[in-house]
């Protein structure tokens, strides 16, 4: 999985807003704090590994209402990025911390993808997107545009020589092989969901995992929360990836940091199962700071060599977090 130039591709970006409130049991309650970030599963990809010194190039769909506050933020970060405006607002998640940590999570529906859209988004990629070209697709698709539309422009993508990494639970197993994508970064539920398969047992998680690999799935990182990170190739290679407890602030965007991490491992030629390693341990030192920043260099040194990385046999590892 080679490539030299990566581009992340968001249809479904999203402004995530946390607030602290001082409670919600109330009729009226106060926001003591509240964070504003540019965000969504491929930009968030982006973010971190900007923000770990890698190029990359964030290419995304943007609400023209909300445009500003957006960008702004990118802008901020130093994001290289590259947007095709659309009527509407892009959509904006708000997660309202109570003082004990819990807390709620609103997702608002956001803008509306015409084919026009699409078409001025493959123009935009044309320029952007070669042989050599890792395109990173990630987040649920917007409204307007589903499973076909999105086999579709991976198979743009592909035409101009690209390698597909896909992060999104809209599209099933069937869309998968025609896609044919080198790495897919889903979590357990949305395993079960695009391989209609139950993954509880050692053995059906294995299958599952086999099915996507028949399909032309190359390979697959599956988070499984607080249990570590598991990564399967097609060529029957087996790792899991046991991560140490740490304090959790919030979970959002951790998968993303996962496949961010693995994808500068392998950019810096780091063998496969360092590569695995790296990602379990982005991930977890995501968890442990709030919102979807990128995590920070300390917790990344603190969390790495506590994660304990095992070589498995299809016939032996985790199922759901379970050890051999």
């Amino acid at each position: 999985m080679s490539f030299n130039r990566i581009v992340t591709v968001s249809l479904n970006p999203a402004l995530d807003i946390t607030l602290w409130v001082s409670g919600l049991d109330r009729e009226y309650n106060d926001v003591t704090n509240e964070q504003w970030e540019a965000a969504g599963k491929a930009v968030n990809v982006a973010r971190v590994m900007h923000a770990y010194g890698s190029p990359v190039k964030a290419v995304l769909l943007a609400g023209e209402d909300n445009r500003k506050r957006y960008f702004d933020r990118l802008d901020r970060e130093g994001i290289d990025y590259e947007a095709v405006l659309l009527p509407g607002e892009t959509r904006e998640n708000i997660s309202l911390v109570q003082p004990d940590g819990s807390f709620l999570r609103l997702a608002r529906p956001g803008f509306f993808v015409e084919a026009a859209h699409l078409d001025e988004l493959k123009n935009r990629l044309r320029r952007l997107v070669g042989p050599g070209t890792l395109a990173v697709l990630a987040g649920r698709n917007p409204r307007g545009v589903g499973p076909e539309a999105f086999v579709e422009l991976c198979a743009f993508l592909s035409g101009l020589g690209a390698r597909l990494a896909v992060d999104t639970s809209s599209v099933g197993a069937r869309e998968l092989a025609a896609i044919r994508p080198r790495i897919i970064k889903p979590n357990l539920e949305e395993l079960e969901g695009m391989t209609g398969r139950s993954c509880r047992t050692r053995e059906d998680l294995y299958a599952a995992l086999h099915s996507l690999h028949s399909g032309g799935v190359e390979r697959v990182l599956l988070s499984l929360g607080e249990a570590g990170l598991l990564y399967s190739g097609a060529d029957g290679a087996v790792w899991y990836a046991r991560v140490p407890e740490v304090p959790v602030k919030s979970t959002v965007g951790a998968g993303d940091s996962s496949l961010a991490g693995f994808l500068l491992a392998h950019r810096a030629g780091r063998p496969l199962e360092e590569c695995v390693r790296v990602a379990a341990s982005f991930g977890t030192a995501a968890v442990m700071i709030d919102g979807t920043n990128p995590p920070h260099r300390a917790d990344l040194e603190r969390v790495y060599p506590r994660v304990e990385l095992l070589p498995l046999a299809h016939d032996c590892g985790p199922a759901a977090g379970e050890g051999c």
